[in-house]
């Protein structure tokens, strides 16, 4: 997908704790609607190294 498509999704990796005295809790970014940061991200991979337009999140696994 492009970057563009990528920073519509949301992101599993980012949660955020409670603050403190507050409910102990994660709060996850698809509750805070928090999105993908795409190429800023350690995760992203490049689909094709001749185009750096698209890409995916690596935390699904290599795309054959």
């Amino acid at each position: 997908m492009t970057e563009q498509e990528a920073r519509r999704k949301w992101c599993p990796m980012v949660n955020i704790a409670s603050p403190p005295g507050g409910l102990h809790r994660i709060i996850s970014s698809r509750e805070l609607g928090l999105k993908c940061i795409a190429s800023g991200c350690m995760l992203w991979r490049l689909a094709d190294p001749d185009r750096k337009d698209s890409g995916y999140c690596g935390l699904g696994g290599k795309i054959d």
